[in-house]
């Protein structure tokens, strides 16, 4: 995953999936943005744990 921090700049992240790819857009508004991200993540993570891909 890759991104650029920098204060109010809107930056897209390619998320990697086995069945599809997602695009989460975050806008880095505040010094905190790492909080955000790590925030997201987890999100996601729990999310494709509890639907875990059929292949």
């Amino acid at each position: 995953m890759l991104f650029e921090e920098k204060p109010s700049v809107l930056c897209l992240l390619n998320v990697g999936m086995n069945v599809h790819k997602e695009t989460i857009r975050i806008a880095y508004l505040t010094s905190n943005s790492k909080e955000a991200v790590k925030e997201q993540q987890i999100k996601h993570m729990r999310f494709r744990s509890k639907n875990p891909s059929k292949s």
